[in-house]
Formats: C-alpha cells, structure tokens, sequence
C-alpha cells in the first residue's frame, strides 16, 4: 500500500455514503498540527530524534491513536508534525489534553513544550476556481473544458472500482460513472490508464497524465459534468474529504487520502479529446502496420521452412511461386491502403484544425462585436447617468438657493421689525422725556405761587 495515502481505521461513526454497491463512503478528514518547541540552548549542530518525539506523542494519547503521524517541518528551534484522528470530538479532546503540556526526553534535560491545534485542510474554494477562469485569457467559458465544470481526482485505488468478473486488474469505467453520477449528470469522463496508448502519445495533455500510469495500485480520473450545479455539489461534497472502503470479506476498513481539484488544463476540452482520439487511431495503425510486417510470411527478412507436405510434388510446387506473388501484391497494396489512410487521417485532423480556427475566428469577431455593442451601451448609458445626475445636480442647486432666498427674505424681515421696533422705543423716550420736563415745570410754578401768597399773608 502507498505510504500516508491508504491507511485502517476502525471509526466510521461520520461516515457518507458515496456508492453503496460497492462499499464506498466519504469521511471527513481530521488532523491537528502538533509544535515540539524544543528547549533554547540547542544549537544549530545539535540533532534530537524525532521518532523518540512521535513515539512519546503516540504514548500521550494512548488508549486513543493516530491514523497517520508525520513531521511537517524540523529545525534547531521547533519541530512540527501533522497527525491524523478517527474523528472531530477526537480533535478537541486531544487539543484540550495536549496543548501546552510537556515532553520529558531523555536526551534533553529540560523538557519540551507541546502546542496542538486543529490543522487546515488545503481545498479549492469557489471563489478561486471562479476568479481563475474569469482571469484566464486563454479560456472561454462558452465552451466545455475551457470552464468550472471538470474536477480531477487522484489516489483512486484500482481495486476499489475494479469490475470482478472481469478480473484485468484495471479500474471499470462504468463504476466510476456510476460512483458520481449522483453529484450531477456526467457529460464525458477520461481513465487515462484505461488508455494503453497514452504513454505514446505526444500530445501536452497525454504527457501530463502518462507519469501517474505505472503506478499499480492508484488511479486518476477526470470527470467532466453537464451542469454548474453539478460541478459544485461534487467539490462542496468532496471537500476536507477521504475516500472509505468497507471490505465485507475481511471486515477492514480502509481509506483514501484523495486528492480533488478544478482541471486547469483543459483536458476535456473539445479540441484535446479530439487531439488524443487522432493521435490514438495513428499509434492503432500503426501497431497494425507493425504486426501485419512482423508476421507476413512473405517477408523477405524471415525465412520459413517448406516441407513435401506442404507443396507435394515438384509440379504443385511449381504453381505456389505465382501464388505467392500475387498474395505479397495483395499484402503490400493492403499496407498502402493503410498508409493511405493514416495520411486521410492526419489531413483530416489538420482540416478539422483548420475549420475549428475559423469557427474560433468567427466566435472571437462576433464575441468582440458583442463586446463592442455593450460597451457602446456602457457609454450611452453612462452618458446617461452623467445628464441625469447633472440634472439633479441643477436642481439641488435650485432648492438650495430657493431655501437661501427664504432665509434671507426672513432675516431681512426680522431686521425690519427690529429696526422699528428700535425706532418706535426711541420715539417712545422722547415722549417720556417730554412729559417728565412738563411735569416739572408745572411742579416749579406751583411751589412759587404758593410762596408769594405765603409772603403777602405775612404783610398783613
């Protein structure tokens, strides 16, 4: 088995089902990260074993275990592992037991601080898949392939989606199908080791897939779906996921550690499927060209043995010679009626070439007619939007000055009414002034008459 990819587990508590018919399910995967911070007066030279550090940590969390262990990183200052759980209530459990604990090495005299927490797992988001094709010049979402529909799956086990009665060895085509059929309906899928003619192929596309098909036990597929909707049920479903294999013969629970992204090759694109089924019917024609050569028994590079039995009497064999003749005619026209035909197929696939570029070509014109007719409209429309705002620019500027003329209509009334009012008190303390004087006056004259009498009085 691959090391770190399939492993055991016992826990199945979280598991989903993917395939029934054959015991297929998804689990969740769960990992912490695990921080050895090593003791400060190491130095660069000195080295501490990490299997003494992992073989502790598996002791720490004993009766529980780890489904798989492995150091991330090391250095003189810390050494980080990742490990892997049954299941997420495992998760917090361990980072609540762990976290901040120490290790006590016996090749250290102090001991090392443990720091633990839940690990992120590296998955494809929407909107990564999404700002890639729209970001991409040389994609055109119109066409299948060149957009979010086609995920690519690696560390399938062959045996997992193998066809018993078969018993070849090789994965079946119509399992996997079947296997995410129930994301989305599938419109094309590509086994690229189904195809033993793809390490021959000099296609970028064959080229990239060829190194993974000597690989006896995994597989890879590239599944290509209808709809949007499709697409993104299969990643959300398969996200922060492993694939779960219940053997009911042995009672063994195993998994997968796939791994799931968005193609951004193209592979399923129209133009590469086309390209691969052209260089494919070459390399066949060319296998048979091979085998007719190798096993003609005409060929003048090979010598066979001619019996009595099988030319009787030196009469009949004088009747073979023509024979034979007229076979090798008949054999080297078959293998020019070949040659042929190759050559129609290589011409064929350049004219099919030639007409996908001028529909390219007449999909681009019309695509930058398009986009010249929106961006006419963007600019009316802004035009628009500009002449509208201008006015209503006008028109608050209006109600503004409306306002300021009301404003000032009443601070000039209000200065009116103070200025009479000012004037009209003025008036008033003229009138007081006046009257207080008269008063007086008429008080004088008064005091006076009444002396003089007072005077006269006295006379007599």
């Amino acid at each position: 088995m691959e090391e770190n990819i399939i492993n055991e587990v016992h826990d199945i508590t979280e598991a989903i089902e993917l395939y029934p018919p054959k015991n297929l399910f998804l689990v969740p995967i769960n990992k912490i990260t695990i921080i050895a911070i090593l003791p400060a007066y190491l130095k660069k030279n000195r080295s501490i074993s990490n299997w003494d550090i992992m073989e502790k940590l598996k002791q720490v969390i004993k009766p529980d275990y780890f489904i798989a262990l492995k150091v991330i990183k090391s250095d003189f200052k810390y050494i980080q592992f990742e490990g892997e759980v049954n299941n997420k209530s495992l998760v917090r459990i361990l980072i609540s037991r762990m976290d901040g604990s120490c290790l006590k090495l016996n090749s250290l005299m102090e001991p090392v601080t443990i720091r633990v927490t839940e690990a992120k797992i590296s998955f494809p988001l929407k909107n990564e898949w999404d700002s890639y094709f729209k970001d991409s010049k040389n994609m055109n979402e119109m066409k299948a392939g060149e957009r979010p529909d086609t995920i690519h799956i690696k560390n399938l086990p062959i045996s997992w989606f193998a066809d018993i009665s078969e018993n070849d060895g090789k994965p079946c085509e119509k399992i996997v199908m079947e296997c995410f059929n129930s994301f989305g309906s599938i419109r094309v899928i590509d086994i690229p080791i189904l195809d033993k003619y793809r390490c021959k192929m000099q296609t970028s596309s064959a080229k990239r897939t060829a190194r993974l098909l000597e690989n006896p036990i995994l597989f890879e597929v590239f599944i290509q779906f209808k709809e949007y909707v499709g697409f993104v049920r299969a990643m959300n479903c398969l996200k922060a996921k492993k694939l779960l294999y219940l053997d009911r013969h042995t009672g063994r629970k195993l998994t997968s550690l796939i791994m799931v992204n968005f193609d951004k090759t193209k592979h399923l694109s129209d133009k590469n499927i086309r390209k691969r089924n052209i260089e494919r019917k070459r390399l066949q024609l060319k296998d048979e060209i091979h085998q007719k050569q190798n096993f003609n028994p005409f060929n003048s590079h090979q010598e066979y043995p001619i019996t009595h039995e099988d030319i009787g009497e030196k009469e009949e064999g004088d009747e073979i010679q023509p024979q034979s003749e007229e076979n090798l005619a008949m054999e080297n026209r078959r293998n020019l009626l070949i040659h042929r035909k190759l050559q129609s197929i290589r011409l064929l696939g350049e004219l099919l070439d030639r007409v996908k570029q001028i529909k390219q070509h007449e999909e681009l014109e019309k695509r930058e007619r398009e986009l010249e007719e929106e961006r006419v409209l963007q600019i009316k429309l802004a035009k628009q939007k500009d002449l509208e705002q201008k006015m209503r620019n006008i028109e608050e500027k209006n109600k503004r000055a409306n306002a300021l003329l009301k404003r000032e209509e009443a601070l000039r009334k209000r200065i009116l009414n103070k200025v009479k009012l000012k004037e009209f008190k003025k008036v008033e303390l003229k009138v007081v002034e006046k009257l207080n004087k008269y008063s007086n006056l008429a008080d004088d004259d008064f005091i006076k008459s009444a002396m003089s009498f007072k005077r006269r009085k006295t006379m007599f």
